[in-house]
């Protein structure tokens, strides 16, 4: 066959094209743990980076990432629609993925209309809580200092993929951070800038700082347009991006809806009624101490003290009795009589 003959030509291309895709398809199953382990060490730098513990653009070594993400995070497994921790799924938290979750009709579901542009929603999420002091191997010595939930919706050309920080009254916020994303470099892209989101924390999601839960109502926070004030003066307001209207509105359309009833809502609801029950404990126990009598020390001897005393008085009417043996005197005195009258027979 002629090297410059159409079935060589085509013969020669076939043979690239099967070579390669065997060199490509080893490749990727081959480093296929690889590379779950790097998505992994990324997020783990993410979620350290949200929540204070790891500068931007610090470096540290997998072994340590690993080693402070042990330490200082915890994970558990939330059911969305109940807003309860499920216990039994938090066991492989480590190897949770919520995003695949997406991919299985029956471990997520049709999201509700909205504006954030999502479609579907995971039926269980993957959240995580940071301690104040490193926990030992066990997870003991944990001490709650923020939660730290998974987000993300539409903006202009991408689905945005993040993590905002909380305190532990999930009002104030803590830290914001996106992990992937397609938005366009230099505008939407901002996302990503350490300034725009050093601009997040301090600020509130819902209510004023120590309003009660009840009184919160919808998420207020908002990316406007131009430059918001201070955290003090306009805490539910952050600078816009320049340039990426459609990114800065998409930002607070998925923030506003993971914060809502479709997504950590009942979460956060029913954390915060958990924990609501040990502040009027003390207004329980007071009326508690209000009903203890305290008539009942001198009602106890006053009952028994008349019953005492009355015992004594009856007893000593049962002695009388003998009183009346000395009336049987005068029948011993015919007795006494009768030596009177045996000598006086003896003279006769």
């Amino acid at each position: 066959m002629q090297s410059n003959s159409v079935g060589y030509i085509l013969g020669f291309c076939t043979a690239v094209c099967l070579a390669c895709s065997v060199v490509v398809a080893s490749s990727a199953v081959g480093l296929k743990e690889r590379q779950e382990a790097n998505k992994v060490l990324d997020r783990q730098k993410k979620v350290l980076s949200v929540a204070g513990l790891m500068k931007e653009k610090q470096k540290l070594s997998p072994e340590q990432v690993r080693a402070l993400f042990k330490k200082r995070i915890k994970s558990v497994v939330v059911d969305l629609q109940k807003g309860t921790v499920n216990a039994k799924a938090t066991k492989s938290a480590a190897t949770f993925d919520q995003h695949k979750s997406l991919s299985d009709p029956k471990a997520s579901r049709l999201a509700p209309k909205n504006t954030a542009g999502i479609a579907r929603l995971p039926n269980q999420a993957l959240v995580y809580l940071v301690s104040k002091k490193d926990m030992d191997d066990k997870g003991g010595n944990f001490e709650l200092q923020q939660y730290i939930l998974p987000i993300e919706g539409k903006g202009l050309w991408s689905t945005l993929y993040g993590y905002i920080a909380l305190a532990p009254n999930f009002n104030v916020i803590k830290g914001l951070t996106f992990y992937q994303h397609g938005e366009t470099p230099g505008l939407g892209g901002e996302v990503e800038n350490p300034n725009w989101k050093a601009k997040w924390p301090g600020r509130l999601v819902f209510g004023a700082r120590g309003s009660s839960p009840s009184k919160w109502g919808t998420p207020k926070i908002e990316v406007i347009k131009g430059t918001a004030g201070p955290v003090k003066t306009d805490p539910y307001h952050v600078d816009g991006l320049s340039g990426a209207t459609i990114t800065s509105k998409g930002v607070s359309k998925l923030v506003r809806f993971w914060m809502g009833k479709h997504g950590f809502g009942p979460y956060i609801k029913n954390t915060l009624s958990h924990h609501a029950p040990a502040l009027p404990a003390p207004e329980r126990r007071a009326p508690e101490r209000r009903v203890e009598p305290r008539p009942a020390p001198t009602s106890v001897p006053a009952r028994p003290a008349p019953v005492r005393r009355a015992v004594p008085t009856s007893v000593p009417a049962v002695p009388q009795a003998p009183a009346s043996r000395p009336v049987a005197a005068p029948a011993s005195q015919p007795a006494a009589s009768q030596p009177s009258s045996q000598p006086g027979g003896a003279r006769k």
